[in-house]
């Protein structure tokens, strides 16, 4: 594990006596129902990383709020808990006093200055950092919990490979909402103060004189944000290296939490799955809202085991229990419940009576047919809407996956699955409930082996060198997936990762639209481009006979 990580305490006596003095809110409570308790204190225990997520927790002392990642983990034994890891949000900002501290370099090297010329430079530079480190914390009071001064490679450097390393501030904070109101306030001074200094002469004093608007001097001295935009969950993946789809000993110190990887278990941990598909009622040639749309019926698998809850509201009669086995591997046995109207629906829904029961873990979904087009949180959207707009009741936040229907299940399972046309659910589920039972069992059935069969083994192994959760390692795409690796190794090698590219914004010319802009001020722009060395000398000699041979050889043509 990382280093950094200060709230790690050494002594086994101190972790088993140690407890974590938080508040527990509703939705830690309602976790708790779901199978994932806090663990706070006792012996050290074994699990497996199932996913994490940004939160939040209150001390109970001193009532102050902390940014932490909740963990939550499988045990050998299929039993489940969570924990929670406070880690403090930062970025870093750069300021003109550490690029002046590169340029004298240069200078020294160039002009062949002796360096105790140029340790004295350091020296002031270090000075001036300190009083810029000094004046955000009082600007900011309250605010950044900490500041530290760094040193990273820069890429950005043209001279980067000869081991030049730039001076950083390290801001950290004690929550994501001090970081970003620092973050929004910090961003248009260094942008206006990068453009005064892009503008500026090339050899610029690296001495900043006295001013009677001394504060207002030093923070014009930061012209760079850095690593500001990095997801506060997967930035804490990567400080302390911790990858879903592994295991970890988890034990609890007098300081917080203590993690320790177990490269020795490879074995994935026996997680459970619920795959659930919906139908509900539409408008002709419309998308289902769940303002006044119902839900017709919802049909699940855990586990190999097949359920549908039928709403009789809407369904013209009762469902005795089916079987769905398009082929003989993927058996669909289903256990019917038929309820009266919507809420009751809902209530069976509730995951009381099946994942509580299982403390099912993974929550795969097929979107219906009808809303394949609306994007991958619709099905799961209608039914919290539903759920708070007509009958008040508690919406559970879960990890859902999707995928599209038809195609992958015809070429990844090997059949063809039911289809119903949408304009005809409504109808069909009124005179041929049968028929629409059936076509909703298959989603079910198709989406549960779908995911077991590619989907699970697939995420979970690129969990493990990904620092994101697994339902964002499914969603992302390969240009993102690629970013995080490199950033990884970026943290590795403690190399400042760059700023994302932002388009130029656009340009006008007497109120109309430059396509491209070539020429400004009279010069043409031209991008640098090449390997800049200024430590290797270049002597250039010109021979003028050869010049004479070619300038023959040219009018001879």
């Amino acid at each position: 594990m990382n280093a950094r990580g200060r709230w790690r305490g050494r002594s086994s006596v101190a972790r088993n006596s140690a407890k974590q003095n938080l508040h527990l809110n509703h939705e830690e409570l309602l976790e708790r129902k779901l199978g994932f308790d806090l663990y706070t204190e006792g012996d050290k225990k074994l699990g497996w990383l199932l996913t994490f997520s940004p939160s939040s927790w209150e001390d109970q002392e001193t009532n102050k709020m902390y940014s932490c990642v909740d963990l939550y983990f499988v045990s050998q034994d299929g039993s489940t808990f969570k924990v929670k890891h406070k880690f403090p949000p930062y970025f870093y900002a750069a300021t003109k006093v550490g690029v002046l501290l590169v340029q004298s370099y240069f200078k020294m090297e160039f002009l062949n200055y002796k360096r105790t010329h140029f340790y004295s430079v350091a020296t002031l530079q270090h000075k001036m950092e300190f009083e810029i480190e000094a004046y955000l914390k009082r600007r900011y009071e309250g605010e950044i919990a900490d500041i530290v001064i760094v040193e990273k490679e820069d890429l950005d450097l043209k001279n980067h490979l000869s081991g030049l390393r730039r001076s950083y501030l390290k801001l950290s904070f004690d929550t994501v909402q001090q970081l970003m109101r620092v973050k929004n306030d910090l961003m248009h001074v260094a942008e206006r103060n990068k453009s005064k200094l892009e503008a500026s002469e090339a050899f610029e004093t690296i001495f900043i004189g006295e001013s009677k608007e001394r504060s207002q001097d030093l923070l014009d001295c930061i012209i760079d944000l850095r690593e500001y935009d990095v997801p506060y969950h997967v930035r804490y993946a990567i400080d302390n290296d911790v990858r879903c789809g592994q295991w970890y000993d988890i034990s609890v110190s007098s300081d917080g939490i203590l993690l320790e990887k177990r490269a020795d278990l490879l074995q994935r941990a026996e997680v459970h799955v619920c795959a659930f598909d919906i139908e509900t009622t539409k408008l002709p040639l419309k998308f289902p809202d769940a303002e006044h749309d119902l839900i017709m019926m919802i049909s699940y698998m855990i586990d190999g085991q097949g359920f549908l809850i039928i709403n009789r509201e809407c369904v013209g009669e009762d469902i005795e229990d089916l079987e769905y086995t398009p082929k003989p591997e993927f058996e669909g046995c289903f256990k019917v419940k038929n309820v009266k109207n919507e809420k009751e629906l809902l209530k069976t829904w509730k995951l009381v009576s099946s994942v509580t029961t299982i403390k099912g873990n993974v929550v795969p979904n097929f979107r219906v047919i009808l809303t394949v087009l609306l994007g991958s949180n619709v099905t799961v959207t209608f039914l919290k809407e539903a759920k708070v707009l007509r009958h008040n009741i508690l919406s559970l936040n879960f990890t859902h996956i999707s995928s599209i229907h038809q195609a992958v299940t015809k070429a990844k399972l090997g059949y063809n699955p039911l289809e119903v046309n949408p304009e005809d659910m409504v109808r069909f589920a009124v005179e041929q409930p049968q028929m629409m039972a059936s076509y909703s069992v298959s989603d079910a059935v198709a989406t549960y082996y779908l995911y077991m069969t590619y989907v699970h083994p697939f995420i979970f192994s690129l969990a493990t060198i990904i620092p994101m959760p697994p339902d964002e390692v499914l969603r992302k795409g390969s240009g993102t997936l690629c970013e995080m690796l490199l950033m990884v190794q970026a943290h590795k090698a403690n190399v400042i990762c760059p700023n994302k590219h932002q388009s130029d914004s656009e340009k006008f010319y007497k109120n109309r639209l430059l396509e491209c802009e070539t020429y400004i001020g009279g010069h043409v722009e031209c991008l640098e481009s090449g390997v800049f060395r200024s430590d290797i000398p270049i002597k250039f000699q010109f021979d003028p006979s050869a010049y004479e041979v070619h300038l023959q050889l040219y009018l001879l043509m």
